[in-house]
């Protein structure tokens, strides 16, 4: 071809593009950001809105039940769940697949919130946000020590102040972050003896701090600004509030009842960090900014932070992301060169080793090229499209090393180098061009996969796609110039007698195969059979499991007895924090951070409770630590920790710190009209459950909350009495939590004045009943004659699910002994059972489960699309419907060198080895492509049929044997973890992809000349029985 014989003999315009693409596309990925994750949508919009001290019924009944009205119905919604805990209602919406753009729902949502009416006045208003990646955590920090929790808290805010100027940082989330307030302690005897109350002390706050603008006036000429003004700025301002005086300058102020005294929030939580008391930060940045560069600013920051804090002050990082893309970036690179020379060294088997060398230097150039389109595309750097890049590796050089053996073979026959390269390389442009369509066509679907999984690994088949192009135009560009000009210096040396021995032993032991494979070849199909039935058997042993991802954190989710106190969770932590110190690696383990009062929820969220906590066990990286199994850690925690005294609930789990979906291992929301009625078929599930091997962990969400007084407010009684029920629920939360009656502003920060009853004043329910509420007339009445009590219990958290009340069922396995799939697969002959039971009832799968239906559904999809695309182009390249099934017979056997790989292995089929075999699908097709072609040419030539099949398939072994053993030693190391690289996700892709290949290529040697010589047959027996043509003769009779 013109364009190919141009550039072979611009050898010079060649090399200077190879260099500045090589060196444009390194250049830019180093200079460019990297991050963990792309920016990822969800599909999820999330409402939270805080409560303080409300119970879960009153935040069902008040905030989260209006909040569901005013949203249903809006266009783009799929489902909506919530839940409501101890002072937070969290609604989670799930939008329908297919919606690439969130910000009109959105809109919507936060327009309905904003036309509700009654939510109450103490509650804070709605948070709606939607669930992305955009803003990503690049790394953890703790600050403990410190002389005290103000000193503590300075040092903090320093750090923060600090850390939030970085370029690149967009918000600094922080934990054990207490506000400054302004406390007022009203005491009853003086209270009795002044004769005021808690009432009259908010009043006169609320009315002391005012500033006015009273409007603009001209005086002397000039226009003035007026403002009344009577503002306070400290405790000491608070303390002199005037609450009553007489007309001879006597007075009572807020210091004569009350102690005043500046402190911090009571907390609904609790933080610590290896033990101690901490603020906790976590440095987030947007989608598109540089990990690596933000983890770097971070650490040289803090350097000099803390020349500037206190001594006492321990600042400790932790959950890094950057080490995690260094880690992917290893790999690529370590993989990359070991790839390069264990492809090198198989081309020098038999290729001469300028030819070699030209071939395996089309990795950088395809490399280099990849890394500038991808940019060009405005995709980033992120451990995702490295991993695609790292399942690149073997193919880059595939088609290179087709051109490269071709133009050898021109070589062999005597002909320049000049021409060798232009003859070769033309000759193989349609086959080539076609290999490489049938492996975009494989990947290509991977991008139709949906959920939210899909989308979280679409960078994968995007960079592969990308790479394999890059490669493509290598091999037509660049190639032929440098094997034309550098393929004329030295030939094979010392090296000719090995390769001809090697090539030649090669082929002598596959022809002595070969032959008599096809005259038996019945009785060979029949033997692939059998072996193919077997290896799906064997392959299946191990069940089916959904996403394996390296586990390098630990999550322990306790729950304890409804009725502690958050001092009496606390204590239960400090009990399992003792266990851990004694019993945990301290080699193995990171930081662990400590959170009492809250833990997050199935949707992640956070839900809230004083019998709640939550440990995060943060682990070192794998290289560095002595226990490299996640799960054998795992095993030791559940087997040391127990269950403590105290505890109702505890679920320990694995975790990923590099991002990507998490699901619970067992998940159900059970569903219906009321919880009465749900919970016999909960715990039927939860028995039922229980059964099963390898259930460690099951529970359900609905328990008994706290005990509940109901103060049951009388209007009929407050209304004689002159008092309105408002005022009677401010004082009633002024005695028992306190109510905020104003605020100063000081040094940036609002600080809250709040008034409350002295916690040793309160210390019963008379005491509570004996308060006095003053009236219209000045008169104080007891609190005991405007209401009457009852008496109950509260539920921990009510959950809906589409407005219906719903429970869920959350369980964990012990994944060393089952999978997933098996225990769900079991779990839902027992839900069938149940429906039948509980007709008006709802079982609603979720979790890992749910997503790994969906997500094998998509995948299935995205296989049938792959086949028919390949089919077409090979349909096309061939003008032949027979031809193509003939080729596509590679794909069966391929699948059963995967099966194969897994049962040799103990790996089960998971998401992963899907995936492999899916994308493998595209390449084994190419050495059935073209040795086919070649077997056409001889037919097309005028050979004798049976030499033009033995030929042609013989002319090929060398190209697909340096093909598949290129790509297979390209990515066993990655499966195999053989230079730094062991990921649980990438080794079943990787190994997969490598031994499916082995097994297919050497099962397609014999079973694309076998099915070749059955359609010959067939051809003659159509044309002996129907036209009577007895010219043709039979191929390799026995």
């Amino acid at each position: 071809m013109k364009i190919i014989e141009f550039f072979a003999k611009k050898h010079i315009l060649v090399n200077l593009l190879a260099v500045f693409v090589t060196a444009a596309g390194f250049y830019t990925f180093l200079t460019s950001p990297k991050e963990a994750l792309p920016e990822i949508k969800f599909g999820l919009i999330v409402i939270q809105t805080l409560y303080p001290s409300a119970a879960p019924q009153e935040v069902e009944k008040l905030i989260t039940t209006p909040i569901e009205e005013a949203i249903d119905g809006i266009k783009g919604i799929d489902s909506i769940t919530s839940s409501s805990s101890e002072g937070v209602s969290i609604v989670s919406i799930t939008l329908k697949s297919g919606i690439k753009d969130a910000s009109v729902i959105l809109n919507d949502i936060k327009g309905a919130i904003d036309k509700i009416r009654t939510l109450p006045a103490d509650a804070q208003d709605p948070v709606v946000s939607e669930l992305t990646t955009d803003e990503f955590p690049v790394i953890q920090l703790s600050v403990s020590g410190g002389s005290n929790y103000g000193e503590l808290r300075e040092a903090a805010k320093f750090i923060e102040n600090k850390l939030s100027k970085i370029r690149g940082v967009t918000k600094v989330d922080k934990i054990g972050y207490y506000d400054k307030v302004i406390w007022v302690e009203s005491d009853a005897e003086k209270e009795r003896k002044y004769g005021v109350t808690l009432f009259n002390i908010a009043n006169a706050l609320k009315n002391r701090n005012i500033s006015i603008p009273a409007g603009n006036k001209v005086f002397d000429g000039y226009e003035n600004s007026i403002r009344a003004l009577a503002e306070i700025k400290d405790s000491k301002d608070v303390g002199g509030v005037i609450l009553r005086s007489n007309d001879v300058g006597r007075y009572i102020n807020i210091a004569d009842v009350a102690d005043v005294y500046e402190g911090f929030s009571d907390s609904d939580f609790l933080t610590r960090a290896d033990g101690e008391t901490a603020i906790l930060f976590t440095i987030l940045k947007t989608s598109g900014d540089d990990t690596l560069r933000i983890s770097r600013d971070v650490k040289e920051n803090i350097k000099s932070i803390k020349t500037l804090i206190p001594p006492s002050v321990r600042i400790k990082f932790s959950n890094d992301t950057s080490l995690f893309v260094k880690d992917r970036l290893n790999i690529v690179f370590s993989n990359g060169i070991a790839g390069a020379f264990l492809v090198v060294a198989i081309l020098l088997l038999m290729l001469r080793p300028s030819i070699a060398v030209m071939t395996a230097l089309g990795l950088p150039v395809a490399f280099g090229l990849a890394l500038i389109t991808l940019k060009a595309l405005g995709l980033s750097y992120n451990m995702l499209s490295l991993f695609g890049f790292v399942m690149a590796l073997g193919l880059l050089v595939d088609d290179a090393i087709v051109v490269g053996e071709n133009v050898f073979r021109h070589m062999e026959m005597g002909k320049s180098a000049m021409q060798s390269a232009v003859d070769g390389a033309a000759e193989m442009v349609i086959p080539v061009t076609a290999s490489v369509a049938t492996t975009i066509a494989a990947f290509f679907p991977l991008l139709m996969v949906g959920g939210v999984l899909g989308s979280f690994l679409a960078p994968i088949p995007t960079a592969i796609i990308i790479a394999i192009t890059a490669s493509l135009m290598e091999c037509y560009i660049i190639l032929p110039s440098h094997l034309a000009y550098f393929g004329q210096f030295g030939g094979s040396g010392r090296l000719a007698p090995l390769q001809d021995s090697f090539t030649n032993t090669l082929k002598n032991i596959y022809l002595k195969v070969l032959t008599p494979v096809l005259k038996h070849r019945w009785k060979f199909i029949g033997v692939m059979m059998v072996i193919f039935l077997g290896a799906v058997f064997a392959g299946g042993m191990k069940g089916v499991e959904f996403f394996s991802q390296e586990t390098d954190a630990i999550n322990i989710k306790i729950k304890c007895d409804n009725l502690f106190s958050i001092t009496d969770t606390d204590k239960v932590v400090r009990q399992i924090e003792q266990k851990l110190d004694g019993n945990l690696l301290k080699d193995d383990v990171e930081t662990i951070f400590y959170y009492i009062g809250k833990y997050p929820n199935s949707q992640g969220q956070p839900e809230t409770g004083s019998n709640l906590a939550q440990i995060e066990i943060y682990l070192k990286l794998k290289a560095e630590r002595k226990t490299k199994d996640t799960n054998d850690v795992i095993s030791a925690v559940r087997q040391f920790v127990g269950k403590p005294e105290g505890v109702t609930d505890i679920k320990i789990s694995g975790v990923t710190r590099e991002g990507g979906p998490g699901r619970n291992d067992i998940d159900y929301s059970v569903v219906g009209d009321s919880y009465e009625k749900l919970q016999p078929a909960v715990l039927e599930l939860i028995t039922a459950a229980k059964t099963i091997s390898g259930v460690t962990e099951i529970s359900a969400n609905l328990e008994q909350g706290k005990k509940e007084l109901r103060l049951i407010m009388d209007e009929k009684k407050a209304s004689q009495a002159g008092i309105m029920l408002s005022d009677i629920g401010m004082m009633l939360r002024g005695a028992v939590a306190g109510v905020k009656v104003t605020s100063i502003k000081r040094d940036g920060e609002d600080i809250d004045v709040i008034v409350k009853a002295k916690d040793s004043e309160i210390k019963s329910l008379d005491d509570l009943l004996s308060l006095k509420i003053p009236n219209r007339t000045g008169a104080n009445i007891p609190l005991k004659n405007l209401v009457s009590i009852e008496k109950g219990y509260s539920y921990s958290v009510l959950k809906h699910k589409d407005t219906k009340k719903a429970i869920s069922v959350l369980g964990s396995i012990d994944k060393k002994e089952t999978t997933v799939n098996s225990v769900n697969s079991k779990l839902l002959e027992k839900i069938a059972a149940l429906k039948m039971k509980y007709p008006d009832v709802e079982f609603i799968t979720g979790g890992e489960f749910k997503e790994m239906r969906e997500t094998f559904r998509s995948l299935g999809n995205a296989f049938a699309v792959a086949l028919f695309l390949i089919f077409i182009i090979l349909a096309t390249l061939f003008n032949s419907l027979i031809q193509p099934f003939i080729i596509m017979l590679a794909i069966p056997f391929g699948f059963m060198g995967v099966m194969l790989t897994l049962a040799i292995h103990g790996m089960p089929v998971s998401f992963g080895a899907f995936m492999g075999f899916v994308g493998l699908s595209g390449v084994v097709v190419n050495n059935s492509l073209i040795m086919t072609d070649f077997i056409n040419k001889n037919i097309k030539s005028g050979i004798a049929f049976e030499e033009a099949v033995l030929s042609g398939a013989i002319s090929r072994l060398r190209p697909i044997f340096l093909t598949t053993a290129t790509t297979a030693a390209g990515l066993l190391p990655l499966g195999y973890g053989l230079f730094g690289a062991n990921d649980p996700f990438l080794k079943p892709v990787a190994l997969v992809f490598a031994w499916g290949l082995i097994f297919s290529t050497v099962v397609t040697l014999f079973m694309i000349p076998v099915f070749t010589v059955m359609m010959h047959n067939l051809k003659v027996t159509f044309l002996r029985v129907f036209r009577k043509d007895k010219n043709n003769e039979y191929a390799f009779k026995k």
